[in-house]
């Protein structure tokens, strides 16, 4: 069973790159990445492998009989949740933060609920993978760093968008949480 974590986490890894190489900010947006996606890529990039290499030395999770398929629904629903939200933004999404001349403050569909509905999704995957690789160290291994640059990232785009829309991102981040609907 732990063997198909690989084969989630290429299909995860495959449309995170695809994403990398093709929805980059255009000309008209100044970017304000503060070097947060290079941040993104190398520390992930690291957990997974040392997650991955130590998946069969780890204690194993109890119940992993139980907890693989719900890692399997936490995998494929995140990237189904990051991928609804990146498209509902469209043409405005950029795997860089930085904002267009033009671009409006969304906060429809998935952005109703959370301020940033793509990083819930991809950290449920990640979740999800630790979970299907079925060991505690290789779950905290993944998860801890995630949560750390994802953090780092949110704080980096929500100063940009406090900087872009001012007064109506102040009210939107009111009503809203960053990543779990009434919890944060």
């Amino acid at each position: 069973m732990w063997y198909s974590a690989y084969v989630l986490g290429a299909l995860f890894g495959v449309s995170e790159l695809g994403l990398s190489l093709f929805k980059r900010s255009k000309g008209d947006a100044s970017s304000k990445d503060r070097s947060s996606l290079a941040l993104i890529w190398t520390v992930i990039g690291v957990a997974l492998f040392f997650a991955f290499g130590l998946s069969r030395q780890g204690p194993s999770l109890p119940a992993s009989q139980v907890l693989y398929p719900l890692g399997v629904a936490l995998t494929l629903g995140g990237i189904a949740l990051r991928w609804f939200a990146i498209l509902w933004l469209g043409r405005w999404f950029t795997v860089n933060v930085a904002i267009a001349a033009d671009q409006p403050l969304v906060d429809t569909g998935p952005y109703r609920f959370v301020r940033h509905p793509s990083y819930t999704g991809a950290l449920l995957a990640f979740l999800g993978l630790g979970l299907c690789i079925g060991h505690w160290l290789s779950l905290a291994i993944i998860m801890l760093p995630a949560l750390a640059v994802f953090g780092w990232r949110i704080h980096v785009e929500e100063a940009v968008l406090a900087e872009a829309f001012g007064p109506r991102w102040a009210a939107y981040a009111a009503r809203t949480k960053r990543l779990l609907p009434g919890i944060y």
